[in-house]
C-alpha cells in the first residue's frame, strides 16, 4: 500500500514542471557555475599579476627611476593619483614622503601609503604584489647599508623560515573543492525536496483535497511515510544529479580542481559514502520540510517558513568550513546536518573512517526517526493536517 501510493505521489510530482524545474534542472544549472566560477575565481595564482599604480606628476626622476625598477608594477604619473583610483583609471593610489629619494640616501625612514578599494580581489593581488616588491626593496638597501658598514648580511638572519605542507594534508584546491561539495549537496538537497514538500501537505491543504485523502481507507501512518520517501527521493535524485553534474564538468572543464577528484582505487568507497550522506541528509531533511508544510496552511505561507529553515540549515555547513579533517572530532559526527558535513570533508580529502561513517549512520537515524515522529504526530490531528 505504501509502494503504490509512494509511487502515483512520485510521479505526481515528477509530472509538474515547476517541480522538475526546481529539483533537477534548476541545481544542475548552478552547480555547473558555481564549479566553473570557482576555477576562474581561485585558481588563478598561476596568472601573472600586474599593478597598475598611480604616483604623483611631482615626483623627481631619481625616485621615478628607483620606482620603474619594480618587475610587475606599471607606473603612471597622475595630478591626483587617489581621485583616479577610485575612478579605476589605477588600481592603487601611492603617495611618498617629501624627499623621498634623499631620505632613502641618508637613511632616514621615509613613509610611504598606499590608497587601495580592498574589497576587490584583483586590487587585493595588486597590494600583495607591491607590498611584496617593497619588502624586496627594503632588503636588498640593508644588505647595501650593512655591507657598507662593515656587517655581514647574513649576520642580522639567525634563521630562516620555510613553511612547508604537511604530508597527506590538503592543498588549496582540496579545501575549496571541499566547501564546494558540501555546499553542492545541501542547496541541491533543499532545492530538490522543497517543491513536493510545500505541495504534498501545505498545497493539498490549500486545494482542499486533503480531506478526501484522508476519508480514503488508508491510515494516515501509510500517507505520510509515502510523502516522506517522495520528498526524500526528489532530494536524493536532485543530490545525486548535481554531484554527476559537477564530476563532470570538473574534470572536462577544469584543470586544478580535476586533479583533487582522482581517487584511484578508492574512488568505489568514497562514492558510496557520498551517496550514503546524500540519502540521510535528504532523509533528515526532509522530515524538517514535512513539518513546516503541516504547520503551513498555503503554498505560498510554506514556501515563506522553507527560506529561513534552508538558512538554517546552512549554519553547520560555515561552522566546518575552516577545520581541517585532522581536526574533526566524534561530536562533530554525532550533531545533526553537521555530522553529515563532516563526513564529507574527510570524503574530499580522501579519507574513508568507518567508525565516522557509523557514527554518522546512527545518529541521522535516531534524528530522522524523532523528527518523523514529530511530523506524524501533527499529521494525525485534524487541527494540523486540515488547517482548521
Amino acid at each position: 500500500m505504501i509502494w503504490g501510493i509512494f509511487k502515483k505521489e512520485l510521479k505526481d510530482s515528477i509530472r509538474d514542471r515547476r517541480t522538475l524545474m526546481l529539483s533537477i534542472f534548476l541545481p544542475v544549472l548552478l552547480i555547473s557555475g558555481m564549479s566553473l566560477l570557482y576555477e576562474n575565481l581561485f585558481f588563478r595564482e598561476e596568472q601573472e599579476v600586474t599593478a597598475k599604480v598611480g604616483i604623483a606628476q611631482t615626483t623627481d626622476e631619481a625616485t621615478w627611476q628607483w620606482l620603474s625598477s619594480m618587475p610587475g608594477v606599471e607606473w603612471t604619473k597622475l595630478a591626483d593619483p587617489q581621485e583616479a583610483a577610485v575612478k579605476g583609471d589605477v588600481q592603487i593610489a601611492l603617495e611618498l614622503a617629501p624627499d623621498f629619494a634623499a631620505k632613502l640616501e641618508k637613511g632616514t625612514p621615509a613613509e610611504v601609503k598606499l590608497y587601495a578599494d580592498s574589497s576587490s580581489m584583483n586590487v587585493s593581488r595588486a597590494v600583495d604584489l607591491l607590498k611584496e616588491r617593497f619588502t624586496e626593496k627594503e632588503r636588498a638597501l640593508v644588505e647595501t647599508r650593512l655591507t657598507k658598514a662593515g656587517v655581514d648580511p647574513q649576520q642580522v638572519k639567525p634563521f630562516v623560515l620555510d613553511v612547508r605542507q604537511l604530508e597527506g594534508g590538503g592543498e588549496m584546491a582540496t579545501m575549496m573543492i571541499s566547501m564546494l561539495f558540501s555546499l553542492i549537496i545541501t542547496l541541491s538537497v533543499m532545492l530538490g525536496g522543497m517543491p513536493s514538500a510545500t505541495d504534498l501537505f501545505a498545497g493539498e491543504k490549500e486545494r482542499k483535497t486533503m480531506e478526501a485523502l484522508l476519508i480514503t481507507p488508508v491510515s494516515r501512518l501509510r500517507l505520510i511515510v509515502a510523502k516522506w520517501l517522495t520528498i526524500s527521493t526528489l532530494g536524493t535524485v536532485s543530490g545525486i544529479f548535481s554531484i554527476l553534474a559537477f564530476v563532470v564538468v570538473t574534470k572536462l572543464l577544469t584543470e586544478r580542481m580535476a586533479t583533487v577528484l582522482d581517487y584511484g582505487e578508492g574512488t568505489a568507497a568514497l562514492m558510496l559514502s557520498a551517496i550514503l550522506g546524500i540519502v540521510l541528509f535528504s532523509a533528515l531533511f526532509a522530515t524538517l520540510q514535512m513539518i513546516i508544510s503541516i504547520i503551513a496552511k498555503s503554498y505560498k505561507e510554506a514556501q515563506s517558513y522553507m527560506s529561513p529553515i534552508m538558512f538554517v540549515g546552512m549554519i553547520p555547513y560555515f561552522l566546518l568550513i575552516g577545520l581541517a579533517p585532522n581536526e574533526l572530532t566524534p561530536i562533530h559526527f554525532l550533531i545533526p546536518f553537521m555530522n553529515i558535513f563532516a563526513l564529507l570533508k574527510e570524503l574530499i580529502y580522501g579519507i574513508f573512517s568507518l567508525s565516522s561513517l557509523l557514527l554518522v549512520l546512527g545518529s541521522s537515524l535516531v534524528l530522522i526517526g524523532a523528527g518523523f515522529a514529530a511530523a506524524y504526530a501533527m499529521f494525525s490531528k485534524d487541527k494540523w493536517v486540515l488547517g482548521k
